[in-house]
């Protein structure tokens, strides 16, 4: 028999697929279920005060031997001390699925691969200065 528990997440992820749905077919900017979901998680981080000023940056390069580095959004405090990097695994299914432990580490993995090259690669001159990710890689490779 499910748990109360069970039965308050299984109906919280059914809302949160239901509204990402939804926020799908109002918004006219042509964003993916991967980002609507990612602001929708990094709405609830900021009501909690788990994070805050985040922006929604996505980044990824593909090579032929898959993902080399990939970054969905950024935090940065007003006063520049403190940094918060996201990554989203987001599956859209209707079923709840479990992320494995192997799954978060090639994430974090991924995320950190962005910070080193940004840090201390020369990342930002191979990015368009028109690109959304660009001000997020000037101001980590201009770091003191």
């Amino acid at each position: 028999m499910p748990t109360l528990e069970n039965i308050e997440l299984l109906l919280f992820y059914t809302n949160l697929q239901e509204e990402v749905k939804s926020l799908l077919i109002s918004t006219e900017d042509g964003a993916t279920p991967e980002e609507v979901f990612t602001d929708l998680a990094l709405s609830l981080l900021a009501e909690s005060g788990e994070t805050e000023n985040y922006r929604l940056r996505y980044d990824e390069k593909v090579s032929r031997r898959g993902i080399e580095h990939k970054i969905n959004a950024y935090a940065l405090s007003e006063n520049h001390e403190t940094l918060d990097l996201f990554i989203t695994i987001y599956n859209g299914t209707d079923k709840i699925q479990v992320v494995s432990k192997p799954e978060a580490d090639k994430a974090f993995e991924r995320l950190l691969k962005f910070f080193k090259i940004t840090a201390y690669k020369d990342y930002v001159s191979m990015i368009e200065p028109s690109s959304e990710i660009f001000d997020l890689a000037h101001t980590i490779a201009n770091a003191p």
